[in-house]
């Protein structure tokens, strides 16, 4: 989760993209949305950088993870189903 530039890493890159996307710089597909959403509340808010930033300076624990039996996310919610392509068919949308 929040990943939003794809990269395969949580980074401030992607704090600063969800920023862009709240004060209306930069569009989000419906994807980016859903994994911008770090804190699975149903809406991308400031609340989400907030905890990516928390995450990134090591004060909280990530809420997602990637294993090798899957992904999961610390909220309950599947995570990471899509395939690769669906990453790909998002970025250039």
């Amino acid at each position: 989760m929040g990943d939003v530039d794809f990269d395969g890493e949580l980074t401030i890159l992607d704090v600063t993209a969800i920023q862009r996307y709240l004060a209306d710089l930069d569009k989000f597909s419906d994807y980016q949305k859903k994994i911008g959403d770090y804190d699975a509340d149903g809406e991308v808010t400031i609340l989400d950088c907030t905890k990516i930033q928390r995450v990134l300076a090591g004060l909280d624990d990530p809420l997602y993870t990637d294993t090798e039996n899957g992904s999961e996310n610390g909220s309950g919610n599947e995570a990471g189903s899509g395939s690769e392509n669906e990453y790909e068919s998002e970025r250039t949308t």
